[in-house]
């Protein structure tokens, strides 16, 4: 007979993304870093990450030549203040035939007028960068699609830069946050009760987009980070998030059983839909006929 010796196997979890996925390109913008060194996309890829989304980095180019755009079914990009008429222009048009724009603490500074209409913004709109605290969420579209993403009723603090709640035209706006805020410059004394639009969302063509108009990704309050989460993978396209894994399970060099190796698992995992984190627990066992367990 032979002799059977089993030791604990190295268990390894891989994402296989098949060839010429879809992914969501995070536009790192070179004209927006001339004035914003430090507004870089790596909270946001950390979190698309998170949620399993594929992503791959754009720049301004890739924005301007569709054919560089090749398996980009979204664009997102956070901290975007500045925009040139350009780049702003070639994304209302790529959400016109039938893309996605995801857009984090908005481009409060946009060159382009035709991306401040897509988000509703109104000629001379107003923006400051807002200190907030004990704001309250509420729903003004009832009927939309990302109404019933569960938003927190209170966000406890939050900072962003926010156009104004007049400054946006109401149809557009999803959620809207009321509380406590002190402006850019002024301290706690100076503060008063401001209004300001949470999440934007409009359609345009064939395509969408939305603004969260806070810098949700850095808000770590558990009340809003799975809310933050719930939004953005609703709004983006479902074959964006990866659901294929496989798992690889490499045994020992010294074994002494006969076995194939290595052993190949398939397991099936739908995405982040409700909030917070899951856990995926596998037991591998070893058996020899009529389910009895060896391992």
């Amino acid at each position: 007979m032979a002799r059977s010796a089993f030791s604990v196997l190295a268990l390894t979890l891989t994402i296989g993304a098949a060839a010429h996925a879809q992914v969501v390109g995070v536009l790192d913008s070179e004209y927006n870093r001339a004035e914003y060194p430090n507004a870089d996309q790596a909270q946001l890829m950390e979190r698309l990450g998170e949620l399993q989304v594929r992503y791959r980095v754009i720049r301004d180019a890739d924005v301007l030549h569709p054919q560089r755009r090749e398996g980009v079914a979204a664009i997102a990009t956070a901290h975007s203040y500045v925009v040139s008429e350009e780049i702003g222009d070639a994304l209302v048009e790529y959400v016109r035939g039938g893309g996605r724009l995801l857009c984090e603490d908005g481009p409060v500074k946009s060159e382009s007028r035709a991306l401040l209409r897509m988000f509703g913004v109104r000629e001379e709109a107003e923006w400051s960068c807002h200190y907030g605290r004990g704001f309250e969420i509420e729903c003004l579209q009832p009927n939309h699609p990302l109404a019933d993403t569960q938003p927190p009723q209170v966000t406890p603090a939050f900072v962003g830069n926010a156009f104004t709640a007049e400054s946006i035209d109401p149809d557009v706006v999803i959620f809207q946050g009321t509380g406590e805020a002190r402006l850019a410059g002024q301290t706690w004394d100076e503060k008063a009760t401001h209004t300001v639009p949470a999440v934007v969302a409009r359609e345009l063509g064939e395509g969408s987009a939305m603004l969260l108009n806070w810098m949700a990704l850095r808000t770590q309050e558990p009340q809003v980070r799975p809310w933050v989460d719930r939004l953005i993978l609703r709004f983006l396209p479902a074959d964006v998030v990866n659901d294929e894994y496989e798992l690889t399970a490499e045994l020992p060099v010294r074994t002494f059983f006969r076995q194939p190796m290595p052993l190949r698992l398939h397991v099936g995992y739908a995405p982040l839909d409700v909030g917070g984190a899951e856990e995926i627990r596998i037991q591998l066992a070893l058996s020899r006929g009529a389910g009895r367990i060896l391992a």
